[in-house]
């Protein structure tokens, strides 16, 4: 009897594993969202300082002008500096003219000999410089006079290692010199001062000699 129950029980389990299987629910597929391509960034344009955006970063005093007329001439003679300065405290202009306004002018007869006049904008951060020069050549101006039409420096308050370009333009000069090098009648030039400089620019004709100073301020 006991052989019997077992074959029984063993047949049973055959059975239930010859069982059809029950048919598995098909797997939907996912859908795979295609990438939007990121947007990329809106380019910002670059706008260039100017000489008074740089001198506003340092919150020192900007010369925007400084000039003398005329700048060739004979001794003794009518002649006007005239000079706007922003963002300084006190002004001087040396030499024999003295403390001034941020704006104006003045009246003065030539002096006997070539001069440099010198502005120096003082305000609580600092100094800046700007300087024209009055060149006495013992004749009236002429048209056969050399002329310095343009003699900038830009910028001229620069960083430590960085550069300034000087730009000139002389009219009816036979020779050009720019701190004692030959240059070009017209032209430009980049340098890297280390130290705050003053750079004369001398045109000389048949008929006389034209000088012109620009300073470039190094912070």
């Amino acid at each position: 009897m006991y052989k019997a129950l077992l074959i029984l029980l063993i047949s049973l389990a055959l059975l239930g594993s010859c069982a059809p299987s029950q048919p598995t629910a098909p797997v939907a597929p996912v859908e795979k969202t295609p990438l939007t391509p990121s947007t990329p960034p809106a380019q910002v344009e670059t706008i260039p300082l100017t000489e008074e955006d740089i001198a506003t970063s340092f919150n020192l005093p900007y010369v925007a002008s400084f000039t003398v007329q005329p700048t060739n001439t004979v001794a003794n003679y009518p002649a006007t500096l005239k000079w706007e300065v922003r963002n300084a405290t006190d002004v001087v202009i040396e030499p024999n003219i003295g403390i001034v306004e941020a704006v104006g002018s003045k009246n003065f007869m030539t002096p006997m000999g070539n001069t440099t006049y010198k502005l120096t904008a003082t305000n609580a951060q600092g100094s800046v410089v700007a300087t024209t020069m009055l060149t006495i050549s013992g004749a009236l101006p002429s048209r056969d006079v050399p002329v310095i039409k343009l003699f900038t420096a830009r910028p001229h308050i620069i960083k430590k290692g960085e550069s300034s370009t000087l730009t000139w333009k002389t009219i009816a000069a036979s020779s050009v010199t720019l701190n004692g090098a030959t240059v070009q009648a017209e032209g430009s030039m980049q340098v890297t001062p280390v130290d705050t400089s003053i750079y004369t620019l001398i045109a000389t004709g048949t008929d006389g000699t034209q000088y012109q100073a620009v300073t470039v301020n190094v912070r």
